[in-house]
């Protein structure tokens, strides 16, 4: 998260919180404002680590068409304005996390994009059948899980330049970041065009992921975190 719950600053204020971990350094920067001011507070960084298993490569995608999708929980703010302008500018996609008030929000899709409520098919489906990743929101994302689970999976991501995302997608190589909705659109009718281009991006993503947020980067910095909470090192900071 990217923000505070009033229940973690009260227990910090009244010395129950012995450390405060973060996945990155944008987090820890936004989320530290106010627990900096509170006398203790001492925040650790580790990476996380992602298991690739339950996410497998997909290979065999269509190459006929090239279907856009977006996943997220179905809350609103999760939901650029935007949004569908997007899907409006491709002729098949599939949104897995809707409701009534993202509805309200953005408007009704267009009758060739599939809206379903959150669950509705497991992840792993959604992401065999989604050739390209949507995520343009109205938030400030930490460490999108989602990303990985579609790195791994073999689907391309064209996300917002900003947060977590800038950590996660290398511009150019294993995915497109966009800054507004032309860009969005630019990038997406790009990625239509190029079946080729598209696999190669998804190749280099899941070879990323792997090397970013694997088994024995996971192990080198949880190592250092359970140093510290064991007071065998001094410093207060894990890379």
């Amino acid at each position: 998260m990217t923000w505070n719950f009033p229940e973690e600053l009260r227990a910090a204020k009244m010395g129950l919180i012995d450390f405060h971990l973060y996945q990155t350094d944008h987090q820890a920067a936004m989320v530290g404002v106010e627990l900096a001011k509170i006398p203790g507070y001492r925040p650790l960084r580790f990476t996380p680590y992602f298991d690739t298993a339950p996410f497998p490569f997909v290979e065999d995608r269509p190459t006929s068409h090239c279907n856009f999708g977006r996943i997220s929980r179905a809350d609103p703010g999760k939901f650029a304005p935007f949004t569908k302008a997007l899907f409006e500018s491709v002729r098949s996609g599939a949104i897995l996390g809707w409701s009534k008030e993202i509805e309200q929000k953005v408007g009704a899709m267009p009758s060739h994009v599939l809206t379903m409520k959150p669950c509705a098919i497991s992840q792993q489906l959604f992401y065999a059948t989604v050739h390209v990743l949507v995520m343009a929101t109205d938030t400030y994302e930490n460490l999108p899980r989602v990303g990985m689970e579609a790195m791994s999976s073999g689907t391309v991501i064209v996300a917002d330049k900003r947060g977590g995302w800038e950590l996660l997608v290398d511009h150019g190589r294993t995915g497109l970041l966009c800054c507004d909705e032309k860009e969005f659109i630019g990038a997406m009718r790009y990625l239509t065009l190029d079946a080729d281009m598209r696999r190669k991006m998804a190749l280099a993503a899941r070879a990323r992921l792997e090397s970013l947020y694997g088994m024995e980067v996971g192990k080198v910095s949880w190592g250092k975190v359970f140093e510290i909470i064991s007071g065998r090192k001094p410093q207060e900071a894990a890379a």
